[in-house]
């Protein structure tokens, strides 16, 4: 497993969320205030969620019976870690995939991003 800083971690456990079967609307202003209490710019918090948690979670929400009470803390940093520590290439090859399941999935990403920006 790679490491990262609890900013990060942080981070991955907001986005996640986006994840959970549930109403979205009820955990947006709980995840946008994540992210701008972050370090990071919204082009790397994209990043992040195209190449560390879209492909870790999309499943939930594909699943019938998805999980909504939230992703194990330990396994969720694991996998994001996992995600992260990949090579840049093999990211960057999948990112147009992850960004299309993305838009389909959880459609109030776009505008995330955009109040971010």
């Amino acid at each position: 497993m790679a490491e990262c800083d609890g900013e990060r971690r942080a981070v991955w456990r907001a986005l996640s969320e986006l994840f959970l079967d549930l109403d979205v609307a009820d955990v947006l202003p709980g995840v946008e205030a994540v992210l701008r209490a972050s370090p990071y710019s919204a082009d790397d918090l994209e990043q992040i969620m195209l190449d560390e948690v879209y492909p870790v979670c999309h499943w939930n929400l594909r699943s019938v019976a998805g999980e909504w009470t939230g992703f194990d803390r330990d396994w969720l940093v694991e996998r994001c870690a996992d995600r992260a520590a990949l090579p840049g290439w093999r990211r960057a090859l999948l990112r147009g995939l992850h960004r299309r399941g993305l838009n389909r999935l959880v459609p109030e990403w776009a505008e995330v991003l955009k109040a971010l920006r």
